[in-house]
């Protein structure tokens, strides 16, 4: 078992939310190529196609990104603070991952 760990509950959280299990959600309208998180998408965007905007939220309502989320590739995002279980203020933030 893999097991990683978080200095920030942030972190912990966006994992859970964005990758653990998952299929990458954000991709990019381009060539369709899929990353996890959005910046990634957008940094993909500014090296490998040369597209440049002001800001990431240009990326986003361009089209340049497109989020998708679950294998059905419904449109959508999911409200922050979705996962209880891990607040903010909470201590162990510890994650296993079956190997691979």
């Amino acid at each position: 078992m893999l097991q990683r760990s978080y200095d920030w509950n942030y972190n912990l959280n966006r994992h859970l939310k964005y990758e653990c299990g998952k299929e990458n959600s954000f991709m990019c309208s381009k060539c369709g190529r899929r990353f996890p998180h959005k910046q990634n998408c957008v940094y993909h965007l500014k090296r490998k196609h040369k597209i440049m905007c002001d800001t990431v939220d240009q990326y986003v309502s361009s089209g340049l990104v497109v989020y998708q989320s679950g294998p059905g590739g419904k449109l959508g995002m999911n409200s922050p603070g979705e996962n209880p279980a891990f607040s903010p203020g909470s201590e162990a933030s510890q994650h296993s991952h079956d190997a691979m």
